[in-house]
């Protein structure tokens, strides 16, 4: 097989275990985005009306004219230390959120997600159109520098967001190598 077609296959088969990748990463910090958001919504809501509640009975303002929190009972105590606890883990997670910063990385994925769906349709209109015999010097020549151009968006492409080891593993594990157009196919069952 012609080592242009080759290169334009593997290129292929790159663009679309990446795609793939970024895509699942994507869902991925988007689940922990709602996760994380959901967690910290909930907590700081608890927060809230516990020390709205607890401020209410001290000062009197609860009807009954009690001005002293009694921490007497297991409950009361129990109730205490949840609010206590809740109180600490509120601002952590929302600086968690803040921190990992999962609705930006949920973009940047998706971003490269669509880059090398195009890219990989790119390549099966290149494959389409080079992969039918042979070239003349003239055609291979123009034929290189597109497939030059298109590996350079693709290694462009790989540094806007990098993928974890984990996630290339699993989309090269569901990627199959195949050309996207007849011809390709053709030219590689005949290899």
């Amino acid at each position: 097989m012609d080592s242009l077609v080759e290169d334009a296959i593997d290129l292929q088969y790159e663009a679309e275990w990446r795609a793939s990748a970024h895509d699942r990463s994507a869902k991925w910090h988007r689940k922990w985005a709602v996760r994380l958001g959901a967690a910290a919504t909930i907590l700081s809501a608890i927060v809230g009306l516990s020390i709205f509640g607890l401020a209410l009975k001290k000062f009197g303002l609860d009807g009954n004219g009690n001005t002293v929190i009694p921490l007497a009972g297991i409950g009361a105590q129990i109730t205490f230390y949840f609010v206590v606890g809740c109180s600490i883990l509120s601002p952590i997670l929302g600086a968690l959120q803040t921190f990992l910063n999962e609705r930006e990385e949920v973009e940047k994925h998706l971003k490269c997600a669509t880059q090398f769906t195009v890219l990989r349709f790119r390549l099966a209109e290149f494959l389409d159109q080079y992969s039918g015999g042979e070239l003349s010097p003239a055609h291979r020549g123009n034929a290189r520098k597109e497939l030059t151009s298109i590996a350079a968006e693709i290694e462009k492409s790989k540094e806007i967001v990098v993928l974890t080891s984990r996630a290339e593993e699993h989309a090269k594990g569901r990627t199959h190598k195949l050309a996207a157009s007849p011809r390709a196919n053709e030219l590689v069952s005949r290899s």
